[in-house]
């Protein structure tokens, strides 16, 4: 069961999770190619260094992918972001004016983006590199209340679906 599957209230069914997509790791293949090329090109001091810095780069980020979780229910969206210090942050989806998603063309290739969601009255809130970030802004948007009776504050229009031209 995951963290956010435990912090889940009775009655609150978890509609959707994401995770950090697995282009984080881009970064220590990159390293590990380059430090392969210096030691076959007799450059070990530099060609180590860089081996070390793959394994330090990957075990950090896999730490980072491991720990963090995003979660939508009927009420809310849960971010959870850390390993040692946990911190878990929830937006109510009332509280919800705006939904950005941000992809270039690789991560529309490669099924990743970063979810902006914004409201009246509390500060911006990032689901960063997630995978399948159309999925979840679609799961997100459906549970919505629509409705300008059960939304909080006086904004009576529906949810803006803004997506940056790229």
């Amino acid at each position: 069961m995951s963290y956010i599957e435990k912090r889940t209230q009775s009655g609150e069914p978890l509609i959707r999770t994401a995770r950090i997509h697995w282009v984080l790791f881009i970064w220590p293949a990159l390293f590990l190619l380059i430090g392969a090329i210096l030691l076959t090109s007799r450059q070990l001091a530099i060609g180590s260094l860089f081996l070390v810095l793959t394994v330090l780069t990957a075990l950090y980020l896999g730490i980072v992918r491991a720990s963090s979780e995003f979660g939508l229910t009927d009420r809310r969206v849960m971010i959870r972001i850390g390993a040692i210090r946990r911190r878990l942050t929830t937006i109510d989806l009332d509280e919800i004016d705006e939904v950005v998603l941000e992809q270039s063309r690789l991560g529309g290739f490669l099924g990743y983006g970063t979810l902006k969601l914004r409201g009246e009255g509390c500060e911006e809130r990032v689901l960063w590199n997630i995978a399948d970030p159309e999925g979840f802004k679609a799961a997100l948007l459906e549970a919505i209340p629509n409705d300008p009776e059960t939304r909080s504050g006086d904004s009576s229009t529906a949810v803006p679906t803004s997506q940056p031209a790229g």
